[in-house]
């Protein structure tokens, strides 16, 4: 069975609702909105990870009271700062890479040439206990970050490698989609191991999500099925929304961001593949752009259209839904915009309260 339906009680619509980045206008987006961000998704900045393990980590092996290391080194510059701004009964996720610059696995020229195929086989097997260990330690780190903060460990979901079925992260799956889900799973474990909660009434289980990106979803290696590592590992599937590259207002693109395709996850199929395996969907980051900057991520010509559809799904399958959250920044930018960009507007006509 799946999780009961209980509206957000922060913003109060019936799915988790909050924001993604934009941690410095963390208040002023729910000033504007007329809700409290009921979730907040941030990032770990991989840019501004060291190029091994100790920089991953946030220090060296087991010291675990560097309680700020896991957030200054791996870069989690937004989600320092939104932290004490959200209320205590928001759900905060953290997104965070798999591994670090030196172990990557990323690709280079073509779709089978990987700069470490070998690297989710390797911590699979012969490196198991180093894998292991390296994330005990994130986990030790990890509760003395909720201990220190008094944050109910239930409300703290780990985005594991996020977006690893895209090829544009070192962490990709590659072409090891079976050792890739292996690790992701023995992390999960072994976070769970290290975490030691001991501030009261804080619980004891912090949350993950695994994140499909839409990438290759015929492919074998890298299938949904494939790749899935179930509900006791990842509480909800996680899915990235954009109309980046896809414009929403027209009935065509709209009809293949449902219904997806070899390539792309597909909204409905997504939904009904979370609904078989009794999890909700986390939509981790969404946006329609409204500051074009590049040619292959055009700005949609009817926001207010594309807003309108995108919301009202949510609405239509509010029981699969976890939560969304909006990734916003000055391309996305939703603030002071109901005026002059339809997206704002239509925005506001979905989720502000009724007055």
């Amino acid at each position: 069975p799946l999780p009961p339906v209980l509206a957000d009680p922060v913003s109060g619509l019936p799915w988790r609702s909050g924001f993604g980045q934009d941690a410095q206008l963390l208040t002023k987006l729910e000033a504007w909105r007329g809700r409290r961000a009921g979730v907040y998704s941030g990032w770990s900045n991989y840019t501004e990870a060291a190029t091994d393990w100790n920089g991953l980590r946030g220090g060296a092996l087991g010291k675990y009271d560097q309680m700020t290391g896991l957030f200054s080194t791996s870069g989690a510059y937004h989600l320092r700062l939104a932290w004490p701004l959200l209320d205590k009964r928001a759900v905060l996720i953290w997104v965070f890479p798999m591994l670090p610059a030196n172990e990557a696995n990323s690709r280079k020229g073509g779709a089978k040439n990987w700069s470490n195929p070998r690297v989710w086989e390797r911590y699979a097997t012969t490196q198991r206990a180093d894998w292991r260990a390296n994330w005990m330690d994130v986990g030790a780190r990890t509760g003395n970050l909720l201990n220190t903060y008094s944050w109910p460990a239930e409300q703290f979901v780990f985005d594991l490698g996020w977006e690893a079925t895209g090829q544009w992260y070192p962490w990709s799956v590659g072409p090891d989609g079976a050792n890739f889900k292996n690790c992701w799973k023995a992390a999960v474990d072994a976070i769970r191991a290290g975490v030691e909660i001991t501030c009261p009434g804080a619980g004891s289980k912090v949350r993950f999500q695994f994140r499909y990106a839409g990438e290759m979803w015929s492919d074998g290696n890298w299938n949904i099925s494939t790749l899935w590592p179930g509900k006791d590992w990842s509480s909800t599937l996680g899915i990235s929304a954009h109309a980046s590259t896809s414009l929403w207002s027209q009935e065509a693109n709209w009809a293949l961001e449902l219904a997806g395709n070899d390539r792309q996850t597909g909204l409905s199929r997504t939904v009904e593949f979370a609904r078989a395996e009794g999890v909700q969907i986390g939509l981790n980051e969404w946006a329609i752009v409204r500051n074009q900057k590049s040619a292959d991520h055009p700005a949609d010509p009817k926001p207010y259209d594309a807003m309108k559809r995108f919301l009202g799904w949510c609405q239509d399958n509010a029981a699969m839904i976890a939560w969304e959250c909006y990734l916003h920044s000055s391309q996305f930018t939703l603030l002071d915009s109901e005026k002059d960009w339809g997206g704002g507007k239509a925005y506001l006509e979905m989720i502000k309260p009724v007055a």
